[in-house]
């Protein structure tokens, strides 16, 4: 069956690696939003940097997928923390407000925009992914320093993001967020190639019933306490839903 992928951030890293594996599958077409230049993958190039709400909905609607079967949003632009805590800042702290802005703009606001501007390409089959952190339940954050504030704080707002489609628009998609577990061989995670392995076998599972729900694909990402399994070992953060 022909399949329809569009990869918001796919052309570096664990996305890079997403975008390489989906167009591996047979009868799938992927379509990748990045700042990265690729070669032999259909793509739309974009500069974070510069991206506005009418650019980002230009870059949705330049591919040619009738509907989209996956959805995923990997864009990570890179937040200041400086105002997490006190420092002698040797720059206006205006320059760091409106770089926070247009961080907010890119992590948070984007995939709103998107979405919106390709409703006709989403049905209530479309699983639509954000990809979160283990920082957001807060089973990490006692041990992260500082500078994983505003890092921790755009997740976190992306789970609301995606737990607010869910309950507006369950006609519009499957909307659920990833852990995509520990990757990067210099930190000493996963390969990009054995995570990006793991999320699009669990991402292939997932039906309406998971909807709004917080997941993450490595046992050894699930905290103490988690509820439950799916058959693929993706662990269910449901606790979070009571906590939040």
């Amino acid at each position: 069956m022909a399949s329809n992928v569009l990869i918001v951030g796919g052309g570096s890293k664990l996305g890079l690696e997403l975008s390489k594996q989906y167009s591996k599958q047979k009868d799938t077409q992927v379509d990748i939003i990045t700042s990265t230049p690729l070669l032999d993958m259909e793509h739309h190039l974009v500069n974070w940097k510069n991206l506005t709400p009418e650019t980002i909905q230009q870059a949705a609607q330049s591919f040619d997928s009738k509907v989209y079967d996956t959805i995923i949003f990997n864009q990570n632009m890179y937040m200041p923390h400086k105002l997490c805590y006190y420092v002698d800042a040797k720059e206006p702290i205006e320059g760091t407000v409106k770089l926070l802005q247009h961080c907010h703009l890119i992590n948070n606001l984007l995939p709103g925009i998107l979405l919106n501007g390709i409703k006709t390409k989403l049905n209530q089959d479309t699983k639509v992914v954000w990809f979160l952190s283990g920082m957001v339940h807060g089973w990490r954050h006692k041990s992260s320093p500082v500078g994983f504030a505003a890092y921790a704080n755009t997740k976190a707002q992306n789970y609301y993001n995606m737990t607010g489609f869910n309950s507006i628009s369950p006609d519009k998609g499957i909307f659920v967020a990833i852990n995509p577990g520990h990757f990067g061989i210099d930190s000493g995670g996963d390969t990009y190639e054995k995570a990006a392995y793991d999320v699009i076998r669990g991402i292939a599972v997932i039906e309406q019933s998971h909807s709004g729900k917080f997941v993450c694909v490595s046992p050894t990402e699930a905290p103490e306490g988690y509820i439950g399994t799916w058959k693929t070992e993706l662990y269910d953060y449901d606790f979070i839903n009571e906590r939040y």
